[in-house]
């Protein structure tokens, strides 16, 4: 059984708490007081990419069973949307969310929709 199978769908609140940035209960979709750019679905999360009233990006991650979510800055990498916070990494593309500690694979769901 991997890490990410054992911590269920709470990876987000768990990520965020463990490296000290604020998650909240999500009480709108999508991308409240921004721009949604970009969104993508997969079983256990809901992620959006979002435009801020400064029209910087932001990643938003939202777990579907707890409602707890994440904001971050994100980058535009070459194959996919990069959120960093510490050494965990989340990347979201059109096929696959992974989030990695350093190099070690905490999560990785196929996307399921847009």
């Amino acid at each position: 059984m991997t890490t990410w199978q054992q911590w269920g769908a709470g990876i987000v609140a768990i990520a965020a708490l463990t490296q000290g940035v604020g998650f909240s209960q999500a009480q709108v979709a999508g991308c409240p007081r921004a721009e949604e750019v970009d969104s993508f679905q997969t079983r256990n999360f809901q992620v959006y990419i979002c435009r801020g009233q400064d029209s910087r990006l932001f990643y938003r991650g939202v777990d579907k069973q707890t409602r707890a979510s994440i904001n971050l800055p994100v980058q535009i990498g070459d194959t996919a949307y990069v959120a960093t916070n510490g050494t965990v990494v989340y990347r979201v593309n059109n096929r696959v969310l992974e989030v990695y500690d350093g190099r070690r694979l905490l999560l990785r769901e196929a996307v399921i929709g847009r």
